[in-house]
């Protein structure tokens, strides 16, 4: 039973040890491994509640020095009319010289078809490429947000596309 006792203290040296390590290791970015070693910079609303009948929409949006992953996300929360309607959204780099925007390989696009639609959309050097959802790609301090609907007289209502931005 001693043996336990002194087991059972140390135990809890340790986890008070690493509990008040936590704020110190939060507050210097890079500290921890993973998703803690991400500083959050920004998030850029894109659209807010729009409908979008014509094709396509394009926002450009400037990262903040030192972003190097950006997540696009949409949010299809209006209805949805049209004869086999699709929202496309797409990622595309933008090159600061020429001002041309390229998308970095054709994993980065995503659909929309119906009502309560979500998606998002990766892009950061090392990330995994998955079909629609991420890409591999080195960013340049621009880039191009592209919503195409598809379809006959698509429309979407209740459109949000909201960027965020990490180092």
């Amino acid at each position: 039973m001693k043996r336990f006792k002194q087991l059972l203290l140390s135990c809890v040296i340790v986890l008070a040890i690493f509990l008040a390590s936590i704020p110190q290791a939060l507050s210097q970015p890079g500290a921890l491994q993973g998703i803690w070693s991400y500083t959050f910079y920004a998030i850029s609303n894109v659209a807010t509640n729009q409908t979008y009948t014509a094709s396509p929409a394009a926002f450009s949006v400037t990262l903040p020095g030192g972003a190097r992953f950006v997540q696009a996300i949409l949010a299809v929360t209006g209805a949805v009319s049209g004869t086999t309607p699709t929202l496309n959204m797409a990622v595309q780099i933008v090159e600061p010289q020429s001002a041309s925007a390229f998308a970095p390989n054709s994993l980065i696009t995503t659909n929309c078809v119906a009502t309560a639609c979500f998606a998002a959309l990766e892009l950061g050097p090392g990330v995994t490429n998955t079909a629609n959802f991420s890409a591999m790609a080195l960013l340049t301090s621009t880039i191009k947000i592209v919503l195409t609907e598809g379809g006959t007289t698509p429309s979407f209502a209740g459109v949000y596309v909201t960027v965020i931005f990490s180092n």
